[in-house]
């Protein structure tokens, strides 16, 4: 699965997106990183956010893969209603800048790399499949201001993709390995795939909208089932 993080002295190996950001973070906090945590330090703050988080991994992160991978125009189109549900329940239970405050977080993290990348559904999809810039009582204003002071973090600013670049692109691909080295720690690699230029193999995006994708995601939203709701013996690689 990708992402994964491995302890390369322990052989030990994590995967799924929000298990990572986890991870992650309470290796930072373990090692005297300075930065905020990316979970509250009430402990029921702390479970609200993670349940909020796992609605988004449902609700937004699921929806995206249908609208890409169903071949049915009126499941996508039910996809895609559900996706902007997803968020405008995140932009109305947000707290402040960012979803738990004034700094970014667990349920920021897990849903901003779909809220980046929602132009490839209009891109593949039609415009029929773009969001609203306004509307729902201000909701969808909120929800835009947040992803333009989330990614304009420079952070998170140098991991994005330029856009034009990304679909230009979209056909190619690489899985690359990066190393991690924390000091007072294991070194941990990460496995993650990220938009390259040419050549290498064919990029999992366009695939995805071609319903071509062979990967466990990919495979159980092809059978009907959600993308959080994968198997591993029945939607292993095929």
């Amino acid at each position: 699965m990708v992402p994964t993080i491995l302890d390369e002295t322990t052989g030990k190996a994590v995967g799924e997106s929000l298990v990572c950001i986890q991870l992650v973070d309470e290796i930072a906090a373990a090692n005297g990183g300075s930065a905020p945590s990316l979970l509250p330090r009430d402990p029921f703050d702390r479970a609200q956010a993670r349940v909020a988080a796992e609605q988004v991994n449902k609700t937004v992160c699921s929806a995206y893969y249908k609208v890409l991978v169903r071949p049915e125009e009126e499941e996508r189109r039910a996809a895609f209603a559900d996706l902007k549900k997803g968020l405008l329940s995140f932009a109305d239970s947000a707290r402040g800048d960012f979803w738990g405050g004034p700094t970014l977080g667990l349920v920021d993290c897990m849903l901003l790399p779909y809220a980046y990348r929602l132009y490839v559904l209009e891109h593949y999809r039609g415009k029929d499949f773009a969001l609203p810039t306004s509307g729902e009582g201000g909701l969808w204003e909120k929800y835009h201001a947040w992803l333009d002071r989330a990614t304009a973090l420079p952070y998170v600013a140098r991991t994005l993709p330029d856009k034009d670049r990304y679909l230009l692109h979209v056909s190619r691909t690489r899985t690359r390995t990066r190393t991690r080295t924390h000091a007072h720690a294991s070194p941990y690699r990460l496995r993650s795939r990220c938009p390259l230029t040419p050549p290498h193999s064919p990029r999992q995006v366009k695939k995805y909208a071609e319903g071509k994708a062979r990967s466990k995601v990919g495979n159980a939203v092809r059978r009907g089932a959600s993308a959080h709701e994968y198997d591993d013996k029945v939607d292993g690689d095929k």
